[in-house]
């Protein structure tokens, strides 16, 4: 059904009370949360205008008018700035202890109701700073990425804020998951064929496995997972997932404890 999996940081964030980073008194609590809320806001706006201006230059590679070297520099200028998105990222979600940053990787619209569920919990939650990401999938039989629109016109019309990652620009994806910094990323399913080949397991470079699973389809991640977790948010997990899982629960609230405690 679902599996997530999350990711060590390794960042010494600054120290945002100290009198010499914020004027001659140290902030209080309120106001460096404030701070880190509008860091928050504008690092995901800086990233979907990575994704959006990586994509608009596509079609304009192959005009006449655009040499190499113009094009060149262009991409060296967005690696730059890709760089310092990331830096100030990392720094900002080491500082920003009193909220999990979780990324849902949304490739799959019949299969988004799971997902919903966890994600309308966080969004009333303190603890939790939920991250959509659209993405194209590779389902069996389609030898290409295809079908973000689709993804994307879902989201929209239910009213979910999202990154787009556009069909053409799916090798992008891993670059802007690793600029968003999430502590936890949720996919919709355990196998990589499906996803951008950036986005396999392996390449998230995870620090622990966690997965989340209902079905017999699910038994073989589970078992091979550091936290395995049988979910009934959906329907009642099969005999073999409850068996081969670490924990289980039963609805979206109690999921989203748990992974606050891993």
């Amino acid at each position: 059904m679902t599996h997530l999996g999350t990711i060590a940081q390794g960042f010494e964030s600054p120290d945002l009370t100290s009198p010499s980073q914020v004027g001659e008194r140290p902030a209080t609590l309120d106001e460096v949360i404030d701070h880190q809320n509008r860091q928050s806001e504008l690092l995901l706006a800086m990233a979907q205008m990575l994704s959006d201006v990586a994509n608009r230059a596509e079609p304009e590679v192959a005009s006449p008018s655009v040499t190499p070297a113009a094009l060149q520099e262009v991409m060296a200028r967005l690696d730059r700035i890709e760089k310092t998105l990331q830096v100030t990222t990392r720094h900002a979600a080491g500082t920003q202890a009193r909220r999990i940053r979780c990324l849902f990787l949304i490739h799959h619209p019949t299969a988004w109701p799971a997902m919903r569920e966890i994600v309308d919990v966080m969004r009333t939650c303190e603890d939790f700073e939920p991250v959509v990401m659209s993405l194209p999938h590779r389902f069996p039989l389609l030898q290409q990425m295809a079908g973000e629109n689709e993804v994307h016109t879902m989201l929209a019309a239910q009213g979910y804020p999202h990154i787009r990652i556009r069909d053409a620009a799916a090798e992008t994806a891993l670059d802007q998951v690793r600029a968003l910094g999430p502590a936890v990323i949720f996919r919709q399913a355990p196998w990589d064929h499906d996803l951008p080949a950036c986005l396999s397991a392996e390449r998230l470079g995870w620090d622990q496995l966690v997965c989340v699973g209902d079905g017999m389809n699910d038994v073989g991640m589970l078992e091979r997972a550091d936290v395995a977790i049988a979910y009934g948010g959906v329907h009642e997990p099969c005999l073999a997932a409850v068996q081969s899982a670490h924990y289980v629960v039963y609805d979206p609230q109690s999921l989203c404890r748990l992974i606050s405690q891993l």
